[in-house]
């Protein structure tokens, strides 16, 4: 939107399906330890040592991870086989569990592979013409790789601009008067004729569009007697 200053500003809408990580439960990240060992105890004059078993919760290495995850991995497939082939001893033996197994899968080979997100965003630009931008490149907004739209000023990103060419349309009209003189303003109805203008917005040596609209700020102020009547 062209603000009240003359800089742009545009509203945006985002969507797309973002990464989702699931919770493979804390036993795929952690591994449980016994260790034994000695509480010290009094008994009359004599000092015991009585042994217990201490749990410790360990963290699993990125190979061990690795390696359990494979094991999982594996463990998908043959159950899958199974299925497919009938030997598998659990009913209902139907696609839903086909499917289940897949996207199990897929959430394990993702922990190799990696993910990949894709997010639409769609930027609406508003701009009210002024004489000064007839003939002249405006820039719309700058493109950069790594930000994606960014503000005019910017310089991080390439400039999109937009360029507004006069066709030429309202300039011969002369049937009407456009004697604008002081003295005869009171008693006439003043009129803009648009003018048809050659819009074109490039990123660079591309043609991102390009259409042909009427633009009233472009066009030829005309003055029509105060009775002349439009039917």
């Amino acid at each position: 939107m062209l603000t009240s200053n003359g800089r742009f500003t545009g509203d945006s809408e985002s969507g797309g399906e973002g990464l989702t990580f699931r919770d493979m439960g804390s036993d795929a990240y952690y591994n449980m330890e016994q260790d034994t060992t000695y509480r010290v105890v009094e008994l009359d004059t004599a000092f015991v040592r009585i042994p217990y078993v201490l749990e410790r919760r360990r963290q699993l290495t990125l190979e061990q991870q690795a390696e359990s995850t494979a094991s999982i991995l594996l463990e998908l497939r043959e159950g899958r086989h199974l299925i497919l082939t009938g030997e598998a001893t659990v009913f209902p033996q139907d696609r839903a569990a086909i499917d289940e197994i897949n996207r199990l899968e897929d959430e394990y080979i993702s922990l190799f592979t990696g993910k990949s997100a894709r997010e639409i965003k769609t930027f609406r630009f508003f701009m009210i013409p002024t004489p000064e931008m007839l003939g002249q490149p405006t820039i719309l907004f700058r493109f950069s790789a790594e930000s994606g739209v960014v503000d005019a000023s910017d310089l991080s990103g390439r400039p999109v601009v937009v360029e507004m060419l006069k066709a030429g349309k309202v300039n011969n009209i002369n049937m009407i008067s456009r004697d604008l003189s002081v003295g005869e303003k009171f008693d006439k109805l003043y009129y803009r004729i648009p003018e048809l203008v050659n819009v074109r917005v490039t990123d660079g040596r591309t043609t991102l569009g390009s259409t042909r609209q009427p633009v009233y700020q472009f066009g030829t102020i005309v003055a029509l007697p105060a009775n002349y009547i439009i039917r």
